[in-house]
């Protein structure tokens, strides 16, 4: 489970993961993960329990849970056609 990490990923789609906690925050004005502590953030991430408010529906919704997938493969843009999977564009 340490895919997490951008130490343990392709810089691409660490910064694939960075976009979706970004995006995620400026969507509802917060964290998606949030804790007292840095271990309590780490064990939220790896159960993936993540709760979108009502108002994240749709796209937005659908772009940021394939953002913020753990591992890093199986995150939006982590196939073949990379960066183009995130742009919606066939390769």
């Amino acid at each position: 489970m340490d895919d997490v990490y951008p130490a343990h990923a392709p810089p691409a789609l660490s910064r694939r993961w960075a976009f979706g906690i970004l995006l995620f925050e400026m969507l509802t004005g917060y964290p998606p993960f949030d804790d007292t502590n840095a271990m309590g953030i780490y064990k939220q991430i790896i159960a993936n329990r993540l709760v979108y408010p009502v108002t994240i529906k749709g796209l937005g919704k659908a772009l940021v849970a394939n953002l913020l997938v753990t591992q890093p493969h199986k995150r939006l843009g982590g196939g073949k056609s990379g960066a183009q999977e995130v742009m919606g564009i066939p390769a």
